[in-house]
């Protein structure tokens, strides 16, 4: 059994376990209620105490099952459409500069490609008219930076970002955002020097991106190494604590010279980073088993798939021979 199909049977028996659960929860709640009202007995002291608190354990078992049903309902739910759409701002207002910035929000987008995936009937009549149709819900700040400009949202929203970092990444101030970006950054160069085949379990990384739909047939794991994740979180990160204020713009550009940098360096092509950035991730799935691993994981198979090969992709017409080739073109820096 593959990691991915281990994650789905995780997902589904935690998701019935659950189910499972809230019924009796449920049922002593209502009984409680029932109990103090008719009279037939009372578990407290004190009038409506009984009834306080067989709500609270019936309100439990409601919300206990309904979450349950999520967990299970994901495995099986429709992963929806891209809208490529998001990842461009129709008129930045801080332009990129150059060819490394470019690249280095391109990279970020692997992670943003999961944060537009939508299956509301009315935005895939949209998105089917025009592939790149923006959903209102756009407008201000939403799950994904677009990639064309340094802020990346209409209004910043700060507030909105730094509620994201803190939960996710316990960053709360420059101090945090420089520990952390230092922190990706040394596992990204440490990274370079490892293959992928060198994980102990990749025959089953592998096994499990290949089953959800992912294309490896030109690659060579062996010569590709295992920074994908760090690199693009590095990038994510840095951009979000640049919207939050806790770096400034010339902190992004030289993060974002870096990240070029690196990815001219160490692969061949977007695919690579791609197959580079899935396994990894799957590593860091696999070790950290949140409740709706599955889920996550098919969601961004699919995600980076799409933003690999959609015609709709910011990454379409683009090549790392032509960030390469920038690079190369710059003039020597003496030392």
């Amino acid at each position: 059994m593959s990691i991915a199909e281990k994650l789905k049977t995780k997902q589904l028996r935690g998701g019935k376990i659950s189910q499972i659960q809230a019924v009796p929860a449920f049922i002593v709640g209502i009984a409680l209620i029932i109990g103090e009202l008719t009279n037939t007995y009372l578990l407290f002291d004190g009038k409506w105490t009984t009834t306080i608190v067989g709500g609270i354990v019936a309100v439990y078992g409601v919300i206990t099952f309904f979450l349950g049903w999520l967990w299970v309902a994901a495995v099986e739910h429709e992963i929806g459409k891209p809208f490529f759409g998001l990842l461009t701002l129709p008129e930045p207002k801080q332009p990129l500069r150059n060819d490394e910035e470019k690249y280095a929000f391109l990279v970020d987008g692997f992670y943003e490609s999961s944060n537009i995936l939508y299956d509301d009937k009315e935005s895939l009549t949209e998105l089917a008219k025009n592939p790149y149709y923006r959903r209102e819900a756009s407008v201000n700040y939403g799950e994904a930076l677009a990639l064309n400009d340094l802020c990346g949202i209409y209004n910043k929203a700060a507030s909105n970002v730094k509620t994201s970092l803190e939960n996710s990444w316990d960053i709360k101030d420059s101090k945090s955002a420089q520990k952390t970006l230092s922190a990706l950054w040394e596992g990204t160069i440490e990274g370079a020097e490892i293959p992928l085949t060198a994980y102990n379990n990749f025959d089953d990384l592998h096994q499990s991106i290949v089953e959800l739909g992912f294309l490896t047939k030109t690659l060579d794991a062996a010569q590709i190494n295992v920074s994908g994740f760090d690199l693009v979180r590095t990038i994510w990160v840095a951009r979000n604590s640049y919207v939050a204020g806790y770096i400034d713009a010339e902190e992004l550009r030289a993060i974002s010279h870096n990240v070029a940098a690196f990815t001219a360096a160490n692969y061949a092509n977007w695919h690579e980073l791609g197959y580079s950035y899935l396994i990894s991730y799957l590593a860091w799935l696999d070790d950290a088993k949140p409740n709706l691993a599955y889920h996550m994981l098919k969601e961004r198979v699919y995600a980076v798939s799409q933003y690999l090969s959609s015609p709709y992709s910011p990454l379409a017409d683009t090549s790392l021979d032509e960030l390469r080739a920038y690079f190369d073109s710059l003039p020597e820096v003496e030392s």
